[in-house]
């Protein structure tokens, strides 16, 4: 919006007071209002103080007529209007004209300031501490804190804030227009007295329990406190409150109290006491008390056992409750004296009782408890008072044993438990097989199970490298189940099971590989074995066989397969070959060099037999050393790579040279370079002039 500015002429000179006055006011008035009216409407104060700055040249002349107080009281009601201080502003004009009732100005003013401040608003928010308390803001309502009241004619408000159980406060607020007033969060004070609880004697538990409210009968007490004699209490909220005393062996104390606000009540309580001796044959029973306020069924408190003195019970009726293992109870009801004590003894008529059981080792119940000390088994003996009674034998694997008797004090007592039963016995050829029943093993043959549930039995029978076998049958009571089994030996090797194949080769399941590795090189004896010929430089049964072509051991393994299969010792899908240089690298595991039979501690002659050095975690020897062991691969450009990835030396001049690949070093070698266990010879496959290599063979799908 534009700025507006009004100029007003200079007053005119004149004899005529009366006259010049007039005219001045005229200009006084107009200016006054356009300045009001301007600051008013447009709502800005800025501009009302500009346009009350534009008057006041009009308005100094009449300044000059009027009272110091009331150009004071003028010039201030002025600032408080530019400022937007409405209210205060009127108050100043009000004041002036009680000193001078026809000062134009205020008058002309009042009406506009009193339009503005009917129609002007404000905002107050109120916060408490405990929050949900009710808040009043003049006429404007009640709401809960915290409190928001929008929409609030400026002015000043009494705010009023309750909530039961806390003392009421007042404050005052000032409302501005467009403003938010904050009161709090003001700190709510509770109501609150005292009470004092003590007894005789002390340390007596007590608890303090606020009831419900008045016609609500349902409302569940409400525990407050709780603790022992003697305690004042301090800051309760006032109410009706019950003060229960529990002193143990006494019915429980009530009082009812009211608290009142700055208010201290007490309660208090005195319980009279007398004493018991208790004995009983046999001893070592337990002594059970239940006062006299005791409920129906309620079983009351263990006092000991006999003998048994009990000082410092409450004076009145006391039901004792005498039991001893699982013999009857015996029940009395005792009065109990102040300053006295009584004397009770107690007796029962018993006999004692002799268990046995066929067969004997059975476990005997009386009420679901067991009978016997330190897991005693039939036969046992056990001492119980006359009457009836019903005894349960249970032993493992057979149905349980129900009799019923009475015992006799002048007789001996004998209870017999039968069980039905029969038995089990297993033969086998060959012995030493495994006996399995529901998924269970129970035991390898001759296998005799002489305890046995009458009922149908199915029994199998499992020995590695023979097949499995079953037996089923009733066992009757009284009788014996007998059987004899002939197992059939199958050759065929087992998954994830070590085996020795027909040429006397041990074969190693390895894991990670799914597959078998031989435990060793293939040796000279077996070599000669399966191709009838041996082309090895250093001769020996035991040692590996070397001097060997990559093809001359393919066809080894080719031939090897074709004897097992035919004698039926070769796994289904299986076949004996070369590893692979991804195989090998699984195989070798963690062989140490140390292990390994090389020329590196000194210049060895030639080859050692086979398994003198210590296997790998696979249980393969010579996995590195001795004799150079080929693989399936050539050596290519994938062989390079995985050279240079496990950081060992390699020849990328092998490469495309139809070569295949020898690893694990051998005995003529001595420098880290060969015996690195990532490292790779490469050899044309048809050489057989190398006296340092030889083979490995392993049994994998085909």
């Amino acid at each position: 919006m534009e700025e507006s500015k009004i100029i007003l002429p200079p007053p005119k000179r004149s004899t005529d007071s009366g006259r010049g006055t007039s005219g001045l006011w005229g200009w006084v008035v107009a200016a006054l209002l356009l300045g009001v009216l301007i600051g008013v409407l447009v709502g800005e104060r800025r501009q009302a103080s500009e346009a009350v700055a534009v008057s006041q040249d009009a308005v100094a002349g009449v300044e000059r007529e009027s009272s110091p107080e009331v150009v004071i009281r003028l010039a201030e009601a002025r600032v408080e209007m530019a400022a937007g201080n409405w209210v205060k502003a009127r108050n100043l004009y009000l004041a002036v004209l009680a000193i001078q009732p026809e000062q134009l100005e205020a008058k002309t003013t009042l009406p506009l300031i009193d339009r503005h401040i009917e129609a002007a608003q404000g905002r107050v928010v109120v916060r408490t501490q405990p929050e949900g308390a009710s808040v009043k803001l003049g006429k404007q309502g009640a709401k809960k804190s915290p409190a928001v009241f929008e929409g609030v004619p400026i002015g000043s408000y009494v705010v009023e804030v309750s909530k039961e159980g806390y003392e009421k406060i007042e404050q005052k607020v000032a409302v501005r227009e467009n403003a938010t007033a904050e009161l709090g969060p003001l700190e709510l004070s509770p109501l609150a007295g005292s009470l004092s609880v003590s007894s005789e004697p002390k340390g007596v538990p007590f608890e303090l329990v606020l009831a419900g409210g008045k016609g609500n009968t349902q409302q569940k007490a409400l525990v407050v406190q709780a603790g022992k004699t003697p305690v004042t209490l301090e800051k309760l909220p006032p109410g009706d409150y019950s003060v229960t005393l529990k002193m143990e062996g006494w019915p429980k104390f009530s009082e009812k109290v009211r608290i009142a606000n700055n208010r201290q009540a007490s309660v208090s309580h005195v319980f009279a006491q007398g004493g018991l001796q208790v004995t009983s044959d046999p001893s070592g029973a337990e002594v059970w008390l239940k006062e006299g306020g005791a409920g129906e069924g309620q079983r009351g408190r263990l006092a000991g056992t006999t003998p048994l003195s009990v000082p410092g019970l409450a004076v009145g009726q006391h039901e004792l409750v005498i039991r001893y293992q699982d013999w009857p109870e015996i029940r009395r009801v005792v009065e109990i004296e102040e300053g006295q004590q009584r004397t009770l003894e107690f007796a029962w008529k018993r006999s004692l009782v002799n268990f046995v059981s066929d067969p004997p080792g059975a476990e005997v119940f009386l009420n679901d408890k067991r009978i016997g000390r330190g897991g005693e088994k039939t036969p046992l003996q056990w001492e119980l008072p006359e009457g009836e009674y019903q005894f349960v034998a249970r032993r493992e694997g057979l149905f349980d044993v129900v009799v019923n008797t009475e015992t006799n004090a002048s007789a001996a007592d004998q209870v017999n438990f039968d069980f039905e039963y029969g038995s089990v016995k297993i033969g086998s050829e060959p012995s030493g097989v495994s006996v399995i029943l529901n998924g269970v093993p129970m035991g390898r043959t001759p296998f005799a199970q002489r305890v046995v549930r009458p009922g149908h039995y199915e029994y199998e029978l499992r020995k590695g490298q023979y097949r499995s076998a079953s037996v089923s049958g009733e066992v009757e009571p009284g009788q014996s189940l007998d059987f004899n089994v002939s197992l059939k030996y199958d050759p065929t090797p087992v998954l994830n099971h070590d085996f020795i194949n027909s040429y006397g080769q041990k074969m190693q399941w390895v894991e990670p590989l799914k597959e078998w590795v031989a435990a060793h090189e293939v040796t000279q004896k077996v070599y000669q074995a399966v191709v009838s010929k041996n082309p090895s430089s250093f001769k020996g049964e035991n040692r590996p066989v070397e001097s060997v072509s990559w093809y001359d051991a393919k066809r080894f393994c080719e031939k090897l397969s074709i004897d097992e299969r035919s004698r039926g010792t070769l796994p289904k899908g299986f076949v004996y070959d070369l590893p692979t240089d991804r195989e090998w690298s699984v195989f070798v595991g963690g062989a140490q060099l140390e292990d390994a039979v090389t020329s590196r501690l000194g210049q060895l002659e030639g080859t050692a037999d086979v398994g003198t050095s210590q296997a790998n975690e696979y249980g393969l020897f010579d996995v590195r050393g001795n004799v150079w062991e080929w693989c399936d691969d050539w050596y290519s450009q994938t062989i390079l790579k995985r050279s240079r990835e496990a950081k060992s030396p390699s020849n990328s001049l092998w490469v495309g040279t139809e070569r295949k690949i020898l690893r694990g070093g051998s005995w003529s070698r001595s420098s880290g370079y060969d015996l690195a266990t990532g490292y790779r010879l490469a050899v044309q496959p048809s050489k057989t002039d190398r006296y340092d290599s030889g083979f490995r063979v392993v049994l994998k799908r085909k």
